[in-house]
């Protein structure tokens, strides 16, 4: 919850795709596919954003190579999952 409070969108939709690769990724040419259909809209929505915030901020992390997107998938470098899960262990 504090995640969703206290944090910048880029931030919590960092730790909402961890969390989620977490849970329904498979490893794949490194990157965790989120085995979701997984929608912007469906994204801003789970964490009270707009559809409009979530995907241009999903064009920047794409164009930084964090994230890969498709109609409806979603895949998060796993670098990124690793130092999520590091930050989330310790807080």
């Amino acid at each position: 919850m504090e995640q969703f409070v206290l944090h910048s969108l880029r931030r919590r939709v960092l730790h909402l795709l961890s969390t989620l690769s977490a849970q329904f990724g498979i490893i794949q040419d490194g990157y965790a596919l989120i085995d979701l259909p997984l929608s912007h809209q469906e994204i801003a929505n789970m964490l009270g954003a707009s559809r409009e915030a979530v995907s241009n901020l999903m064009s920047e992390l794409a164009k930084e190579g964090i994230v890969k997107t498709s109609r409806l998938s979603v895949q998060l470098a796993v670098p990124i999952l690793e130092e999520n899960r590091i930050r989330n262990a310790t807080h």
